[in-house]
């Protein structure tokens, strides 16, 4: 069900009726839906002063309506507490980081059975775009 999934805000009008028929019928999935929707407004790029506001906002939520799968993300989150602040401060991720990771791990997979080592090594390198060829 893409409208549980999708944010609120991003559904059409036809989308926010049947969010808000199926939420009336079902108690229990409101209370997790606007327990996401806390969320998703807590990460959403802010200052540090306002994400502490609103991570509190969620924890009391979480807290009054007792639901354990946002305790363990809760949990997590303090475990983090310090990186996720810093995300803020200095508005860097590790995204570029992640994504050089990703690129290497699909390189050795695909150059899986490569019998020349440095061919391997080289479609690595284009790939992270790190490529070195020499083009003569």
């Amino acid at each position: 069900m893409e409208i549980l999934t999708k944010r609120q805000r991003n559904l059409d009008e036809k989308g926010k009726e049947k969010l808000e028929e199926l939420l009336k019928k079902h108690k229990q999935l409101e209370i997790i839906h606007t327990a996401k929707e806390k969320a998703y407004e807590t990460f959403k790029r802010q200052s540090v002063e306002e994400y502490r506001e609103k991570l509190e906002e969620l924890k009391e939520y979480v807290k009054e309506n007792n639901i354990q799968e946002f305790k363990k993300a809760i949990k997590a989150i303090q475990v983090w507490e310090q990186d996720i602040e810093n995300m803020f401060k200095y508005d860097i991720t590790n995204g570029v980081v992640e994504r050089i990771n990703r690129s290497m791990k699909q390189s050795k997979n695909i150059a899986y059975g490569y019998r020349n080592l440095e061919r391997a090594t080289k479609l690595v390198q284009y790939r992270v775009n790190k490529c070195t060829l020499k083009v003569s």
